[in-house]
């Protein structure tokens, strides 16, 4: 039986990896077959926007946030910010996480894990990150305007990656993803006409499939090459 692929995924702000794992459910039974998908919780509490507390909210949802941009434990991604509280400890305990759980194929990020995901991607690089994922998902994400963070994106990024965004999102409009994908140097696109979600409908199916059966058929080939 061919091994799968193990992918990592990291959960948007105001999500843990319960709610990630139920959101992906759909891309999950499509790569089944394919990929094994593992979920973190970032380590960091954050409290709900004003108009989640009007809504039914499951007792099991966790807010949690990868770092905070604002001096009130808060988070917003359009607004520059010099503030980047608990980005680094967020770091150490993926660092942590991946020793203890891994090693991983392929790191999948959604929105602000989408944009940590790239960052690490960056860090990997530089040789500030120790982890060998040889692929990037990057959905709804972007180019984090943190001051602290700014410094890695005058790198380019080799590994090969698909970059998933809505042309409806209001919440991470396209051009914020367009520009984060222009730091990847392999990047493969699939863009739906939705909003801020990850999108598994039959129009993606099809490049769904073959992004991560050509990342399956590069492991085999590379554990076939050792």
């Amino acid at each position: 039986m061919t091994e799968k692929l193990k992918v990592l995924c990291l959960h948007g702000c105001r999500q843990d990896g319960k709610i990630f794992n139920q959101k992906t459910g759909s891309m999950r039974r499509m790569l089944k077959n394919i990929c094994e998908f593992t979920y973190v919780t970032a380590p960091h509490s954050i409290k709900p926007l004003s108009n989640e507390l009007n809504n039914t909210i499951n007792d099991d949802y966790d807010y949690r946030t990868w770092w905070y941009t604002g001096a009130d434990k808060t988070y917003l991604s359009k607004l520059p910010s010099d503030i980047d509280e608990g980005f680094d400890d967020s770091l150490e305990f993926l660092k942590q996480f991946i020793k203890d759980n891994g090693p991983f194929d392929g790191l999948l990020g959604f929105s602000q894990g989408g944009a940590l995901a790239a960052l690490i991607c960056f860090l990997i690089k530089r040789k500030e990150f120790e982890a060998d994922f040889k692929f990037v998902v990057l959905i709804g994400a972007f180019k984090s305007l943190c001051t602290p963070h700014l410094q890695y994106y005058s790198d380019k990024i080799s590994l090969p990656s698909l970059h998933v965004f809505g042309e409806g999102d209001d919440i991470i409009t396209k051009d914020r993803s367009e520009e984060l994908m222009s730091f990847f140097e392999k990047a493969e696109i699939l863009k739906h006409s939705g909003g801020h979600y990850v999108p598994c409908s039959k129009e993606q199916k099809e490049s769904y499939l073959k992004f991560f059966k050509e990342m399956l058929s590069m492991k085999e080939q590379l554990k076939i090459g050792s």
